[in-house]
């Protein structure tokens, strides 16, 4: 990626590495951690910044993994930031140590910043750098999590940007905004997304910056799940990688419309309609019905009308950060266990 900077461009810029590991880590991670840090200090790019969260005493505590990594860097970042005096605008880019960018990797995204825009997300393409069979499941895998995104883009999900952690971007204003990135061992990259989503106005907020980075189909068992568990657990455990039915879609496009309906009329006739929006989406789908009934929906509608009671809009944005991306998840994986 360092290469890809013009000269006059290094000395605004930071790349930070936050080399780290446990120190339960077998001794052969760490004596890599060391070697990697020993050359990272030994270069002479100033703008090139090494973390050592790996020697003796640095090491990240035992219930940490990638989240925390990330955070480190990734605040470091900010405070890079907050020092800067230079009137271009300050951008926090996510990157995973063994991730490939293009050559327009940072004019596209500073590009993309100066014309207004918060946070976005990059395009992505796994490098096929495994065996044939490694790769023929990163490329099914791949499949998968564009066509779900897709899907839910149509049905008119907020949440429908793939949660990638290197293709995630910034602003240094947003990223203190939204809490910064959280400390979870693995899906920290979804939930840093989910926040950036609910914290940026949707103008804001590019959802295809024009670069793609090349992540590594590595296969790994570090965290439960993501991209290298995938591989594993298909390589080794036969799993199929299996998109969910057009029928979810569909009525998740439902309760949308049911949503964006009464939100109208409850502000119209001030009255939150709770019973009635609820007994519409009970029409549109039982099974639906009962997952919503089992998170309350009707106490949270009510509370929610007694915030935004003067505004549709702001009704339905509401609605949308209570059912986020993680409740559209665990609502499908209910489907697929009570729906025939």
């Amino acid at each position: 990626a360092a290469s890809f900077l013009p000269e006059h461009k290094r000395q605004k810029t930071k790349i930070i590495i936050n080399v780290n590991n446990r120190a339960s880590h077998p001794q052969s991670v760490k004596d890599n951690s060391q070697e990697l840090l020993q050359q990272l200090r030994s270069r002479k790019d100033e703008f090139c910044i090494a973390i050592d969260s790996c020697s003796k005493g640095r090491e990240l505590p035992e219930g940490d993994g990638a989240g925390f990594a990330r955070k480190i860097g990734l605040d470091y970042a900010y405070l890079c930031c907050e020092s800067s005096d230079s009137p271009e605008p300050k951008i926090i880019c996510c990157m995973d140590a063994d991730t490939i960018v293009e050559q327009n990797y940072f004019t596209a995204i500073q590009e993309c910043f100066k014309n207004g825009f918060e946070a976005g997300v990059t395009d992505f393409e796994h490098r096929h750098d495994g065996t044939e069979e490694e790769n023929r499941i990163i490329t099914r895998y791949e499949e998968y999590l564009k066509h779900h995104s897709r899907m839910l883009q149509k049905a008119g999900a907020p949440w429908y940007p793939v949660a990638l952690g290197p293709t995630l971007v910034c602003s240094a204003d947003m990223y203190a905004a939204c809490g910064g990135m959280n400390r979870k061992v693995a899906a920290e990259d979804f939930y840093f997304l989910q926040m950036l989503l609910k914290t940026c106005p949707p103008k804001k907020f590019c959802s295809m910056i024009g670069t793609s980075v090349h992540p590594s189909a590595r296969k790994s068992m570090r965290v439960p799940f993501g991209t290298g568990a995938t591989i594993t657990a298909c390589l080794e455990q036969n799993h199929v990688i299996k998109d969910f039915p057009p029928e979810y879609f569909d009525m998740l496009a439902a309760l949308f419309d049911c949503v964006d309906e009464f939100a109208k009329k409850a502000v119209l006739v001030q009255k939150d309609m709770a019973v009635e929006t609820a007994e519409r989406i009970k029409a549109v789908s039982p099974y639906l019905f009962a997952f919503l009934e089992q998170e309350n929906f009707i106490e949270i509608w009510k509370r929610l009308f007694k915030q935004d009671h003067k505004d549709a809009a702001l009704l339905k944005t509401a609605f949308h950060c209570w059912f986020d991306g993680l409740k559209i998840i665990r609502l499908f994986h209910i489907l697929e266990k009570t729906m025939p």
